[in-house]
C-alpha cells in the first residue's frame, strides 16, 4: 500500500510539473502574489506571444495595499496590433492583460508632462518615445519601464510629486507688480526683444525629468529646488513685465536653494522638449553676481555702512560711490586713473593668491582627497560625461 501511494504521489507530481510547464510556455503569467491570471488575460496573453512582431515589456509593479516588494512584471506585446509608442503599449496592456497597471496620463501630445517616466534608463515621456525609434533596426530586448527615480512610489509608475510642487510654489510663479492693477482692460505689453527672452523656459511642462536626472537633487531633494524649479524662476526673473527682479535674486541666493548645482547637465540632456535648464541656472548664478554681489564692492572697509534692502541693490545709493578725483601721477610719471583715497576707502584692498598660500594637506585629508576624486571620477564615467582632465584628477 505504502508503494502504491508513493506511486501516485509521483504521478500526480509530474502530471502537475508538465502542465506548468506547459502553461508556461504558452505565455501565461503568474504574478508575485502567487495567484495565477485569470483566463481571459492567459488567452490574450498566450496570443500577443504567438505573434511575429512580439515585444517584451518590463514594467516595475508595487502595491501598497499587498504585503509585498516591489518586483518586475514582464508582458508580451504584439507591435503589429498596436501604436508606435510606449504610452500605447502601456494603454494595450491595461486594457486587454493587466487593468491593475497604474501610470498617469492625459494629452498623449507631450504637453502635459503627466506620463514622465524611466525608459530604458532615460527619464522621458511615454507619449514621446518610439518602441522602436525610426531608422533604427529592430530589437529582441525587453524595455524596462520604472518610475522616476529617486522619488517615493505610489503605486507602480505613479510617483510622489508633491515636494516638486511645493517647490515650484515657493518661487511664486506670478507676474509680480508694485501696484495693483484696477484697469483689466489694458495688457501687460512687452517688446518683441523682451518676449523673445522667455523662449527656451516658458515652454516647460514641469514633467520633473531634468530633476530626478540630477545627482544634485537626488541627494539634496529637500533643500535644492532643482533645474526645472530654478529654470521656471529665471523665466519670471527675466520678465520685463516683474517689478520685483531683485527680490526674487535675493530669494535664490542661498548655498543650497540655487548653487548645489554642479554643471553636471543631466538635466539639459535628459529634457523631452529639447530645453536648456542647466543655461537658465547659469544664467541666475551670473545676475546674482553681477546685480547683488556687486555691492560688496561699494561698501566702506571700515565705519558705519548703510542698511540696504534687496530693492535697493540693483540701484545703490550715491553716497556708497567713491568720489571723483582727478587722476594722480605715478612714479613713472603715468597716470593710472584713479583717485588717491584714504585707506578707508571704498575700494577694497584683495590680497593675491601667491601672498598667501594654502596650508599644507594632513594625511586624513589627502585620503579624503583622493576618494573625492576617484567618486567624481566614477560619476564622469557612469553619466556618460567623460573623464576629467588630468589636471583636474590630480
Amino acid at each position: 500500500l505504502v508503494l502504491a501511494a508513493s506511486k501516485r504521489t509521483a504521478q500526480r507530481s509530474a502530471e502537475v510539473g508538465s502542465r506548468v510547464a506547459r502553461m508556461l510556455r504558452q505565455g501565461a503569467v503568474m504574478r508575485a502574489s502567487s495567484r495565477w491570471v485569470t483566463p481571459a488575460r492567459r488567452v490574450l496573453s498566450s496570443s500577443a506571444a504567438a505573434g511575429e512582431n512580439v515585444k517584451y515589456f518590463q514594467i516595475y509593479r508595487y502595491d501598497p495595499e499587498q504585503n509585498q516588494k516591489p518586483y518586475m512584471a514582464t508582458y508580451p506585446i504584439d507591435l503589429d496590433d498596436c501604436g508606435p509608442m510606449v504610452l500605447d503599449a502601456l494603454l494595450k496592456i491595461k486594457n486587454e492583460q493587466d487593468p491593475g497597471l497604474t501610470f498617469r496620463r492625459s494629452c498623449r501630445e507631450g504637453i502635459c508632462g503627466s506620463c514622465a517616466m524611466n525608459i530604458n534608463g532615460t527619464n522621458t515621456l511615454a507619449c514621446l518615445c518610439y518602441i522602436t525609434p525610426p531608422g533604427e533596426a529592430k530589437s529582441a530586448k525587453p524595455i524596462k519601464i520604472t518610475p522616476l527615480p529617486h522619488m517615493y512610489v505610489i503605486k507602480d509608475l505613479v510617483p510622489d510629486m508633491t515636494n516638486f510642487y511645493d517647490q515650484y510654489k515657493s518661487i511664486q510663479p506670478w507676474l509680480k507688480t508694485k501696484q495693483a492693477k484696477t484697469d483689466f482692460s489694458v495688457e501687460h505689453l512687452q517688446s518683441k526683444v523682451d518676449r523673445k527672452k522667455l523662449d527656451g523656459m516658458y515652454e516647460c511642462i514641469l514633467c520633473a525629468c531634468c530633476s530626478t536626472s540630477c545627482p544634485s537633487y537626488w541627494w539634496n531633494a529637500d533643500t535644492y529646488l532643482g533645474p526645472a524649479v530654478l529654470m521656471q524662476a529665471y523665466r519670471w526673473i527675466e520678465d520685463s513685465r516683474d517689478e520685483f527682479r531683485a527680490d526674487r535674486l535675493a530669494q535664490l541666493d542661498d548655498a543650497f536653494k540655487l548653487y548645489r548645482c554642479h554643471t553636471i547637465m543631466n538635466c539639459s540632456k535628459t529634457c523631452p522638449k529639447h530645453l536648456n535648464p542647466g543655461k537658465a541656472v547659469a544664467s541666475i548664478k551670473k545676475a546674482i553676481a553681477d546685480e547683488l554681489h556687486r555691492v560688496a564692492t561699494l561698501l566702506p572697509t571700515t565705519g558705519f555702512a548703510p542698511e540696504l534692502t534687496p530693492s535697493a541693490l540693483l540701484d545703490p545709493p550715491a553716497s556708497l560711490h567713491p568720489p571723483a578725483a582727478p587722476a594722480s601721477p605715478r612714479a613713472d610719471g603715468r597716470t593710472d586713473g584713479r583717485p588717491d583715497l584714504p585707506q578707508s576707502s571704498c575700494t577694497p584692498i584683495v590680497r593675491s593668491r601667491e601672498d598667501t598660500p594654502p596650508p599644507p594637506l594632513s594625511r586624513r585629508g589627502r585620503r579624503l582627497l583622493t576618494r573625492a576624486l576617484r567618486l567624481r571620477w566614477r560619476l564622469c564615467r557612469s553619466f556618460g560625461a567623460g573623464a576629467p582632465a588630468s589636471s583636474s584628477r590630480r
